[in-house]
Parts: structure tokens; sequence; C-alpha cells
């Protein structure tokens, strides 16, 4: 029997984030980062940077990322009782039906 059956495999996945902190903060789904031992974080351009996982909240499906990069172009997220019929709105994610 061949050793190379018995190598591990590497598991990889993928999800999306949303920059909210030009010092390199940035919020995504629990879903995407839940038992990762490793975060890596592609931006638009191509570069692809090591992320640290900051935190979680489960209950509401978020987790916040940081990667070290500044001056970065940040999503403006904006205050939901202000919007009106006619806005244009991005929602992120379906956590939970919520």
């Amino acid at each position: 029997m061949h050793d190379y059956f018995l190598q591990p495999i590497p598991v990889t996945g993928l999800g999306s984030g949303v920059i909210v902190r030009e010092d390199g903060y940035i919020l995504t789904n629990y879903h995407v980062v839940e038992g990762v031992e490793h975060v890596e974080v592609a931006l638009s351009r191509g570069k692809v940077l090591k992320g640290e996982l900051i935190g979680v909240d489960r209950r509401t499906d978020l987790a916040l990322l940081k990667i070290n990069m500044k001056n970065l172009p940040v999503a403006v997220l904006g205050d939901s009782s202000k919007l009106k019929v006619g806005h244009i709105v991005l929602a992120i994610s379906n956590p939970l039906g919520l």
C-alpha cells in the first residue's frame, strides 16, 4: 500500500466580507469562519493577506476579521431607520432567517 493515500487533504472554503474600517477590520459571517484554523483574505485587486479572527457572535452569524493593512476603502454602513421606499440597499447574508 502506498503511503500517499494516508496524507491529509487540505480543506478550503470561500466566503465574502465587507471592509468596515480603513485599518483592516472586516465583517463576515460566523458560518464562514466556523471551525477554521487559518484565515486568508483575498482583496479585489488580487492581494492575499493573513487574516486574524477577532471575534464572533454565533447568534447573529457575524464574525470580525483583521488584516494588517492600512488606508483601505471601506463600506459605509447606513442607518436603517432612515431608509425610505426607493433607496438602494445592500443586504449581507440572511443569518438564521432574521
